[in-house]
């Protein structure tokens, strides 16, 4: 089984628009090079708009993909809050986002992708926790984005994991419990504290800054819940690098930095899955 993954495409069309034809690039290579399954975990739109939903399914359509036997896909900040894209944004943030419904947001998101949440697991339809099954490999996604607050997320990029979502992880995990199953989790947030060199983010301030705004909460006992539960990857984005690294007996993978490299090339994470076992690698795509 050949698996895909891309993160962080913060497409528009406005501010970015070689975002657009880097992932053109990329679901093209991906289409025509044999594959069984792609998965895309968070921040498809840098602004939470429609118009750029819209790109990225219109691309799978074109690619014949637009099916939930061959997509998954799960949720990022970006697309619930939007982002900045100028210096007088920062003044405006706390008035924007306090007036953002997030569950209206997280509704919205899984009514335009719908077609790829087709036969899944839903512990709890009021939550964004789900599984789904291909072959002999089970995807659970998760969102992984907090609520907005001015002291514990001013900048609505922080991630938690609710009591209510681990309450879903745990039917999912239970009904599957006697399977033989290669679990891989899917969620926005990374699971490491912020320490790797990032894209653009070099300077020592904005470092600090990086390392308030970019935390996923309980993030050891999270690691240690997952690694209890026999998963085998975890795929994530948020932070913007391409990365591959161990926690426990599990292998994570960042695909963060797929198209924001500050390069006209792309990388994107490749697994292969056969009876030696899982193999990962980067695929660079110009």
């Amino acid at each position: 089984m050949i698996i895909y993954q891309i993160s962080d495409l913060h497409l528009s069309q406005w501010y970015y628009p070689g975002h657009t034809e880097k992932l053109r690039k990329i679901i093209k290579y991906i289409s025509e090079n044999g594959f069984d399954h792609l998965v895309i975990t968070g921040d498809i739109s840098d602004n939470a708009m429609k118009s750029d939903f819209d790109i990225l399914k219109n691309l799978l359509i074109q690619n014949k993909i637009y099916d939930s036997q061959k997509v998954t896909i799960t949720i990022g900040n970006h697309d619930i809050f939007g982002g900045i894209q100028r210096a007088s944004d920062v003044l405006k943030m706390p008035e924007k986002y306090s007036k953002i419904n997030y569950s209206a947001k997280v509704k919205y998101f899984k009514k335009e992708f719908r077609k790829l949440f087709k036969k899944v697991f839903w512990p709890d339809r009021n939550s964004f926790v789900f599984s789904k099954k291909i072959h002999n490999v089970l995807f659970v996604g998760i969102n992984s984005i907090d609520h907005y607050s001015k002291i514990k997320n001013p900048f609505a990029s922080n991630g938690k994991i609710t009591k209510k979502e681990l309450s879903a992880l745990n039917m999912i995990f239970q009904k599957y419990e006697k399977k033989n199953l290669i679990r891989i989790v899917l969620m926005h947030h990374h699971l490491y504290k912020n320490g790797f060199p990032s894209y653009g983010t070099q300077n020592k301030i904005w470092r600090r800054i990086e390392n308030f705004t970019l935390s996923l909460r309980k993030r050891k006992k999270l690691i240690n819940y997952f690694n209890e539960k026999k998963v085998n990857y975890i795929l994530h984005g948020h932070s913007h690098e391409i990365i591959k690294y161990k926690k426990k007996n599990m292998t994570l993978l960042n695909c963060g930095g797929c198209v924001l490299n500050g390069e006209q090339y792309s990388n994107i994470f490749k697994l292969t899955i056969n009876s030696s076992g899982i193999k990962s690698e980067i695929i660079t795509i110009k």
